[in-house]
């Protein structure tokens, strides 16, 4: 039996992280953090990710910023904290669906491939599948 296998992204190698994360970090309130990982995934498919933040131990909703793609899987985004105490970060990435499609559909253009009817409604689907999450 072959089970479906989902696509897999790793992220690892986050920093700054102090004793491998077992203390936490100093900041004063305002200063930037600049936090950088290593990601990447299975297969072809474009690669997005954020940065989150939010003071530790509240319900308050996570803060977030794209991180931007430096070179050999390494992304990196910053932030700032706003309040005094205890705050945490994570790193979160995930399969871009409108990026992947957005890629393909320029490189199949720039090729000189004129046919892009199928393409261009599987855009269209991929943004009303979107519009319904919204």
């Amino acid at each position: 039996m072959n089970a479906q296998r989902l696509p897999t992204v790793v992220i690892e190698n986050v920093s700054p992280v102090v004793d491998g994360g077992k203390l936490p970090l100093k900041r004063v309130v305002g200063e930037e953090l600049v936090v950088e990982a290593d990601i990447f995934k299975d297969g072809h498919d474009v690669t997005a990710a954020v940065l989150k933040w939010r003071p530790i131990g509240t319900k308050n909703p996570w803060q977030e910023t794209p991180m931007e793609f430096l070179a050999n899987d390494r992304w990196r985004a910053s932030c700032r904290f706003a309040t005094l105490g205890l705050n945490e970060f994570t790193v979160e990435a995930y399969q871009d669906t409108f990026g992947t499609w957005q890629h393909e559909f320029v490189k199949k253009f720039q090729a000189g491939i004129t046919d892009l009817q199928t393409e261009t409604i599987e855009g269209a689907q991929i943004l009303e599948r979107a519009a319904t999450l919204a």
